[in-house]
């Protein structure tokens, strides 16, 4: 076996990682956009990491590997990607296949024999699309690939939970850790239809919204969909919270259907008006040299201020302030 010359890959590595980091920092970042467009739900924030040195001589005497560079290893590099739901998950599969090059592609459960434990994940080995490379903070990353790992949430926990027991092998587990293994892996199995069956109830209870009635009780659910359907979409943010707003509604007193949507009809102008108002200030204070965080500035941007959580907060404001004056 031909001897590696630890010293210089030691300086090729050291040379790289900033490299590397940048790679996996970009594709994180681009697909976190994707996957806000397409409106899929993470379980948490996509991750990224670069080999360590100590993991990467482990690797490589482990396995017979003599690189002349690091740029001869695979998985130096790494992304992971964990959604909520099955659905998510096989959306957002198409979406990494669609926008990265695509080098291979693999189910880790296949790499199991009959007497070993797993969940599978998919993993891939990618690297930018040409087109990429033409953007001056990508321009340097031609040539270097990473690794993507996908997984539903159930998989990530199955994942951490038996790389911290290190049960590989069916044989090395004690009968009683075993049984209850079993059960974990079922019910693991189970997590992610039943998880799929709530997305399957919601959309059909959603549906039926259509044909709610006035008097129905507010929920959630209702409370979205009635601001959807009355306020503007240039005012939607992915940080409104709809059961806050329903403990606010409900604290007024307005715990229905007709109750809100008169609510949101009767303050529309003032609403509107306040609206104006604050988009104004919140320019001014912008070409004042103040700062504002990402959402703020989408909504700038726009040609808005408030969310539409917000503009129905303003609307009990001024519902509150009027039961004062009367």
């Amino acid at each position: 076996m031909t001897m590696i010359d630890f010293d210089g890959l030691l300086a090729d590595y050291e040379s790289m990682v900033p490299k590397y980091q940048s790679l996996c920092d970009e594709i994180a970042d681009q697909l976190s956009a994707l996957f806000e467009q397409a409106n899929l739900s993470l379980a948490m924030p996509i991750t990224t990491r670069v080999k360590e040195w100590n993991s990467l001589v482990d690797k490589c005497d482990r396995n017979g590997l003599s690189p002349k560079s690091v740029v001869e290893i695979e998985d130096i590099a790494g992304i992971r990607v964990v959604f909520l739901f099955m659905r998510h998950e096989k959306v957002g599969r198409q979406l990494i296949e669609e926008n990265l090059e695509i080098l291979s592609k693999e189910d880790t459960v296949k790499r199991l024999s009959s007497d070993q434990f797993g969940y599978g994940s998919i993993h891939y080995q990618v690297r930018p699309k040409p087109e990429w490379l033409a953007v001056p903070t990508m321009a340097e990353l031609g040539g270097l690939q990473t690794e993507i790992q996908v997984r539903t949430v159930s998989q990530h926990i199955w994942a951490e939970v038996s790389h911290t027991l290190q049960y590989k092998r069916e044989a090395q587990v004690p009968e009683p850790v075993k049984r209850s293994l079993y059960r974990v892996s079922a019910l693991l199995d189970l997590v992610d239809l039943e998880f799929e069956r709530v997305l399957d109830d919601r959309e059909a209870y959603e549906e039926g919204l259509k044909t709610g009635t006035p008097e129905a009780k507010l929920n959630p659910d209702l409370v979205r969909w009635i601001v959807a359907d009355n306020l503007p979409i240039e005012n939607a943010s992915d940080e409104e919270n709809y059961g806050d707003l329903l403990d606010d509604l409900t604290t007024a007193g307005v715990t229905r259907v007709e109750g809100l949507v008169a609510m949101i009809e009767e303050k529309r102008d003032q609403v509107n008006a306040l609206e104006a108002a604050d988009l104004e200030a919140a320019r001014t204070a912008v070409r004042e040299g103040k700062e504002v965080g990402d959402q703020e500035k989408d909504r700038l941007d726009r040609g808005v201020y408030h969310s539409r959580v917000g503009l129905v907060k303003l609307a009990l404001r001024l519902r509150e302030e009027g039961d004062v004056n009367s």
